[in-house]
């Protein structure tokens, strides 16, 4: 559905690391993309933040990576 190249050149490691994981089917079971293909949804947080945050971020504290999201997500393109 996606593809990373359409990222672009120069990506911050949180959203490359955040673009691979939603990418990843073998991970859909807790992050996937949305119907539309526009967001993704994250199923299950606690189990989320227990197995997938510390294997790719440096912690498994979910406020923090919502902090990380609301920092490199504006949030007038979430109202979109």
């Amino acid at each position: 559905m996606h593809t990373f190249s359409e990222t672009g050149a120069g990506v911050p490691a949180f959203l490359a690391k955040l673009w691979r994981l939603v990418e990843d089917t073998e991970t859909n079971d807790l992050i996937s993309w949305s119907t539309d293909g526009r967001s993704f949804i994250i199923q299950n947080q606690a189990q989320f933040a227990k197995e997938l945050l510390p294997l790719n971020y440096k912690h498994n504290n979910m406020a923090s990576f919502i902090r990380q999201l609301n920092i490199w997500i504006p949030q007038n393109y979430l109202d979109r």
